[in-house]
């Protein structure tokens, strides 16, 4: 039964995804650890889906060990408990489905916020020059400011920080009327450029700031790089998840956004391992444009081998 069951999963990826050739060809990541930041707990459902993708996604391309710090939940001064609930499921399922990752542990920073600071200061401080730090910024910005404000200033160069969505970085408590007691969320992206840009960091946003920025390192937004093929498309595009056992088809019980199945935020996660940026020559190499094809690919090989 399990030489039929693997010869059926063959045949049902090379006829879905006959387009890509190798796809562990294609991760291609540049070295280091990763970060993984979500909000989730209030305004934002598409994180109850796109954090356990994530880790999905990284158990399949066989970076489970790059994970070094993880939180979720990081709204502060305004929580829907019901959301937060969704999250604390998604990350404790996923945790253990997806799992082990054996450098990480990962904090409902609502609930744990001093306790997952000082956690991420101390993997910040742990990064150096030929161990980057590559932080996955799929929420908004206040968590990674005060992190960063508490770290050593010699060891904020090997920060690499990636969004794509400028309502992210923008994100204030005085962004909405309805926000306004929101009284935790007071920093932004250009706060931290104003602030700790001097210390080397290294900025990969998004391509929304491409008219006022002469940032090489600018990134399309996942939620619709690629039309039907990106990671924000029809639930349709990711029904074959039913047919690759039972973790896998648990991801499709997490997404929360109506008419469509939304991981963007694994978007990001996907440019960092098929390459990131190549510093040297100031140019982008990850893909920006991949989505469920490639994810399909990527994890029916895991399932495979």
């Amino acid at each position: 039964m399990e030489i039929k069951r693997r010869i059926t999963l063959l045949l049902f990826i090379l006829c879905a995804g006959s387009h890509l050739t190798n796809i562990y060809a294609q991760v291609n990541f540049p070295g280091g650890n990763i970060v993984l930041l979500h909000d989730g707990n209030f305004r934002d459902p598409d994180d109850i889906g796109a954090m356990p993708m994530c880790l999905a996604i990284l158990q399949a391309a066989k970076l489970s060990d790059k994970l070094v710090y993880m939180e979720h939940s990081h709204f502060l001064g305004c929580n829907d408990s019901i959301m937060e609930s969704e999250m604390n499921e998604s990350m404790h399922e996923a945790w253990e489905r997806f799992g082990p990752f054996p450098n990480s542990t990962y904090f409902n920073y609502y609930r744990q916020s001093d306790n997952a600071r000082n956690e991420f200061i101390r993997v910040i401080n742990s990064s150096g020059k030929d161990n980057p730090l590559w932080v996955i910024c799929a929420g908004r910005m206040e968590s990674l400011y005060r992190a960063i404000a508490g770290a050593k200033k010699s060891k904020r160069k090997n920060l690499i920080l990636v969004s794509h969505s400028i309502y992210n970085e923008d994100y204030t408590r005085n962004r909405a009327p309805m926000d306004s007691l929101c009284t935790g969320m007071v920093h932004t992206w250009d706060d931290i450029k104003r602030d700790f840009g001097k210390d080397k960091i290294t900025f990969i946003e998004s391509s929304d700031r491409e008219i006022f920025t002469d940032n090489p390192y600018v990134l399309t937004d996942q939620n619709e790089s690629n039309g039907d093929f990106d990671f924000k498309t029809p639930v349709a595009s990711w029904e074959w998840l039913r047919e690759m056992g039972p973790d896998y088809s648990w991801l499709l019980t997490r997404n929360r956004v109506r008419n469509a199945f939304d991981v963007s935020d694994a978007g990001i996660l996907w440019f960092v391992i098929t390459g990131a940026i190549d510093r040297k020559n100031n140019k982008k190499v990850g893909c920006e444009t991949c989505g469920w094809r490639e994810v399909k690919e990527l994890l029916g090989n895991f399932m495979i081998k």
